[in-house]
């Protein structure tokens, strides 16, 4: 449509309505909010981890993925705002963890970089009442003691923290560890982004032969059995986290398969988003 015929049919349309052309305001977002409740008082942030080893089979960032992917599903399904991704990561077993996840940082760099990022997020997004945490990646948990002082900090009636992975009360039994079967069936229910099936596939075929060669190899996989079993003396502390031998350790070399259901994986996250959007919508506020 050239100039002319766009002032033509602009100046057509407000003769038609007796529109006058007139200034425009910024529409007060703060009195649209208000007449949502939920969505004027919470934010919903995600976490999750960049760049941690998983499988050969997994994407790096598949705990961002994960944090995301759920922190958005109950922003929707609760109408709380989605405020964005907290791009930190930490682990409780310190500088150990840079072994297998070069993003993970101390507790108290993780501490400060997230209470500041948070407060820079907070200043651009405007204010909300509470804040929800939804993290991909288990490590982030470090952070629960901390939340009342930083929620006093960042000016918040509240600052929760959860996990953006639950299991459905009827699969108890599931292998819930680290690079385990729910993460790969939820890794594969994202999509080729998060699972690619063909290196699944040759990752199986051999664990059937040779479970050590895959250990040395991928030594994050099945729970970290490959550091559990065959790392130093600087790996005693994750041995010592659990009672007897890792159940996910003993399942794997025991089992040498790995389960990778797309179907499992979408329960889990559905049940996931339904129980954290129930809680959230439940919490009093």
């Amino acid at each position: 449509m050239s100039t002319d015929e766009r002032a033509m049919f602009i100046g057509a349309w407000q003769a038609r309505v007796g529109a006058a052309p007139r200034e425009f305001d910024l529409p007060a977002l703060a009195a649209i909010d208000a007449a949502a409740t939920v969505r004027a008082q919470v934010g919903v942030v995600s976490m999750g981890n960049r760049a941690e080893a998983h499988s050969s089979a997994m994407a790096p960032d598949i705990d961002d993925r994960v944090g995301i992917h759920v922190a958005t599903r109950v922003a929707d399904a609760t109408g709380a705002r989605y405020l964005g991704h907290c791009p930190f990561a930490t682990d409780r077993l310190g500088g150990l963890a840079q072994v297998w996840s070069p993003a993970c940082e101390s507790v108290d760099q993780f501490l400060a970089k997230t209470h500041e990022f948070l407060a820079r997020l907070l200043a651009v997004t405007g204010p909300v009442a509470e804040v929800w945490l939804l993290s991909g990646h288990g490590g982030n948990g470090a952070i629960e003691p901390h939340l009342p002082r930083l929620a006093e900090a960042l000016g918040l009636t509240r600052l929760a923290y959860h996990l953006a992975l639950r299991v459905p009360p009827e699969l108890p039994h599931l292998n819930t560890q680290h690079a385990g079967d729910l993460e790969h069936s939820v890794a594969k229910a994202l999509g080729p982004g998060a699972f690619d099936q063909a290196a699944f596939d040759r990752l199986c075929a051999r664990l059937a032969t040779d479970v050590e060669g895959v250990l040395r190899d991928e030594p994050a996989l099945g729970g970290m059995a490959g550091y559990y079993l065959l790392g130093d003396d600087r790996f005693a502390p994750m041995r010592a986290r659990y009672p007897g031998v890792k159940s996910s350790v003993r399942a794997l070399v025991e089992g040498r398969t790995l389960t990778a259901d797309a179907e499992l994986g979408r329960r889990v996250l559905e049940h996931t988003v339904a129980s954290l959007a129930a809680e959230l919508r439940a919490s009093p506020r």
